[in-house]
């Protein structure tokens, strides 16, 4: 099912103490939103637990009204934001759109599953994990650690299959985990 926080008005959910969210799954193609209309306002508090969002997440507007209203995703230590049932299954952010990163992990099925439609993404410190072989440049990865791929400390990139470096990639007080590496050289 879907959840919409902050549709017409404000709206706050908080994950903790182990808690679990599934949203999404049924029916297919359902998406989830926080600050879906222009004035409305929805936060997503992720402390101690985990959202399985299996279809799409639109912080700051919505996928049918595009930008609304102001919508943030804060995922802290020992949080955890699953996106997606499938690869098309994405993770989009508009300009009243705040997703911050904050020691915990987010786990995206590809490299092509964040959409930057003008907010803001803030990665203190945690993991971002990508459950897919893929090629190190663009997409989760560019938004999350820069163009020119830098794995800064207390920060880890997690790609459970094989990894392809295009460039080279830096890692300086971070962690680069694979399923397996091709091109090692660029590292």
């Amino acid at each position: 099912y879907a959840l919409y926080l902050g549709y017409y008005g404000s709206g706050t959910l908080t994950i903790d103490d182990g808690g679990q969210l599934v949203t999404g799954s049924n029916p297919a193609g359902c998406w989830s939103a926080l600050g879906t209309t222009g004035g409305s306002a929805g936060t997503a508090d992720i402390i101690d637990g985990t959202w399985d969002c299996r279809g799409s997440l639109f912080v700051g507007g919505s996928g049918s009204y595009g930008p609304g209203g102001s919508g943030t995703v804060n995922i802290y230590a020992d949080g955890v934001l699953l996106m997606g049932d499938s690869p098309s299954d994405h993770l989009q952010f508009f300009s009243g759109g705040n997703v911050n990163l904050y020691g915990g992990t987010i786990r995206f099925k590809s490299n092509s599953a964040l959409h930057n439609s003008g907010g803001s993404f803030n990665f203190g410190w945690g993991t971002v994990a990508i459950d897919a072989d893929t090629t190190v440049s663009g997409g989760v990865i560019a938004t999350a650690f820069g163009s020119s791929v830098e794995i800064g400390p207390a920060k880890c990139l997690e790609i459970t299959g094989a990894a392809t470096l295009v460039d080279p990639v830096t890692i300086s007080g971070g962690k680069l985990s694979v399923g397996s590496l091709v091109n090692a050289p660029l590292l």
